[in-house]
This record gives C-alpha cells, structure tokens and sequence, in this order.
C-alpha cells in the first residue's frame, strides 16, 4: 500500500488522523495556537485579542495557500492573519540513489532491526537551509525514542537515554566512515 501511497491517500490520512498526533500531522498541515493574549482582568472586556498559530505545512503545501484556507475558516473579516515567519515545506529528496544508498546502509549497520524507508520528519530543522544546493538534503535522527522521549522534546527536563545517545553516535562514526 506504501509503495502507492498515491492512490490510497484519502483512506490512509483518515487512519493516519485517527492513528493519534504524530500520525495526523504527518498527513496534513497542522495548526497549534500557542499564545493567547487578551483582556488583562477576569471581568474586562479585551479591546483587541490575539493569538499565536505555530503551524506545520504539510507537504504539498504552501504558506501562502494554508493563510487563505485559514481566511476561509475564520470568515470574519476583522481577525487579521499576519506571518510573522514562514517557510514553504523542503522539497522531498530522492529516496534512491547513491545518497539515499549510503545512508541506507548506515542504518541498516546500526539499527539491523529497522526497515529503511522514507518517513517525513515532523520537525524543523536547518537542512531546509541546504536544499538550495542539494536535492539530497535527509532529515533523519539515528535515536530510537518511546512515546515518553518523543513528549520530552523541547520540555523543560528534554531527554534520551544514555544508550539511545550512544547509538545515535555509533550511526554518525558509521556513515561518516561510508563517505
């Protein structure tokens, strides 16, 4: 069914969003409001309101495209959408080839038990500063997390275990070595 995701993309986003958040996002777009700000007592009317939107552009799509979907959501003409900072989702690289090879067999050296195959990673990271120069720009971390890793990830006490971190760098030494 992978290997044509194409043709089964609306069954497949339908159980991928009730699948749980990882499997949603990876998916769709995804919108997070983050800070709200608004009247400054319990029993004051706010003047103005607003909001923080930290969204995920799913790929496929566009920033442009998500801020006039979000206009025909909200429909009220007083709500102001403004993006304070914005990149259009990075183009997907090649999942074959001598690039995609070398990692292939880093990960397969170290994660014997993983079935290699293309994934979007949920989050932002600086490659997308290298796709200008490279189509083969992979966003990959080598580190095994549980659900409880995963929620630790730019919380207050962020963390993997010893081994995981270890492992992670046994994959760095192995595919710069394949270089």
């Amino acid at each position: 069914m992978f290997a044509r995701l194409s043709l089964f993309r609306a069954p497949v986003t339908l159980l991928f969003g009730r699948m749980g958040n990882e499997t949603n996002a990876m998916t769709r777009t995804t919108v997070a409001i983050t800070t709200l700000e608004g009247s400054a007592g319990a029993n004051v009317l706010a003047a103005t309101a607003r909001a923080n939107a930290n969204i995920r552009v799913a790929v496929g799509e566009t920033v442009e495209g998500t801020v006039e979907r979000l206009r025909r959501i909200i429909r009220d003409p007083k709500v102001e959408l403004r993006v304070v900072e914005g990149n259009d989702p990075s183009p997907v690289s090649p999942y074959s080839g001598p690039q995609w090879e070398l990692l292939e067999a880093a990960i397969t050296a170290v994660f014997p038990e993983a079935l290699v195959t293309p994934y979007i990673m949920m989050g932002g990271t600086d490659s997308r500063r290298f796709t200008g120069i490279s189509a083969a720009v992979y966003r990959f971390a080598p580190f095994s997390m549980d659900t409880e890793a995963r929620a630790s990830i730019h919380a207050v006490d962020e963390r993997i275990l010893l081994e995981t971190l270890e492992r992670g760098v046994t994959f760095y030494e192995t595919l710069i070595r394949e270089l």
